[in-house]
């Protein structure tokens, strides 16, 4: 379910749109939404991180929230690169996952992450968890 049909879309949230794909940037999470038939490289990964620190501050900790509703590929490296890079902003990602093949690449992103990865199956299951995150209790 995209986040403009669920109950989210009433809660206090920016929405960004780039040319591959939407973000809505929540109070302690992002939700991507990547465009069909897209490719999310470092370089995309880097444009919405930069502007994440623009937008919460340098101090402050996300959940990010991939909402798989379309058929994209990813760039496996980029997880290392942001490491390397010294990203700190995220905490934890959760999956949502709409098909068989959905959940193959989320297991293969599961294993390269540097961070805690959920994969769920509905976009309440997956805010649910990063809410319930220990980063997160304040």
């Amino acid at each position: 379910m995209k986040i403009e049909r669920s109950e989210y879309s009433k809660h206090p949230h920016l929405r960004l749109k780039k040319s591959f794909g939407v973000f809505y940037f929540f109070e302690k999470f992002v939700v991507a939404e990547i465009g069909e038939g897209e490719h999310f490289s470092y370089e995309n990964a880097k444009e919405i991180i930069d502007f994440s620190y623009i937008y919460y501050g340098s101090a402050i900790k996300i959940g990010y929230i991939s909402n798989r509703i379309n058929s994209y590929s990813i760039e496996l490296a980029l997880y290392s690169k942001m490491k390397k890079d010294g990203h700190q902003l995220i905490v934890a990602s959760a999956i949502i996952i709409y098909s068989e093949i959905g959940l193959k690449m989320a297991t293969l992103e599961k294993f390269f992450a540097k961070h805690s990865v959920k994969r769920c199956l509905s976009l309440q299951e997956a805010v649910g968890w990063i809410l319930r995150l220990e980063e997160f209790k304040y």
